[in-house]
């Protein structure tokens, strides 16, 4: 597997100049057998063919690894706004309130692990 995703990272900055090489192959695999489904295609080695040959499939590669929505949370205005104006209106609330703990979900992860 790690020869495969190596394959995908030279064809990717090679052929396209698309660097996936910054992802961790683990992540990788997974991006691709998502992208495998989605093209219909069987086997990796068609899939490296179609890479090789499609600039299209290599961006929508590209872009399958991109999580933009947790780029929210890496923006450092959203958390200055947290800090500044959010969490002292709960803290406020909760006084106001008697209640004697401040419940936050986490975002990151559901069941909050992360938090």
């Amino acid at each position: 597997m790690k020869q495969y995703v190596g394959q995908i990272i030279q064809v990717t900055g090679h052929t396209h100049g698309l660097d996936v090489s910054r992802y961790d192959t683990s992540f990788l695999v997974k991006s691709l057998g998502r992208r495998l489904r989605a093209t219909s295609i069987k086997s990796r080695t068609a899939y490296l063919q179609r890479l090789s040959d499609d600039r299209a499939e290599a961006e929508a590669l590209f872009r399958s690894l991109h999580i933009t929505y947790s780029e929210f949370f890496r923006n450092p205005f959203t958390f200055a706004l947290l800090e500044q104006v959010v969490l002292p209106g709960l803290v406020q609330e909760k006084e106001k309130s008697d209640r004697g703990t401040l419940r936050v979900w986490s975002a990151g992860c559901a069941a909050g692990q992360e938090a």
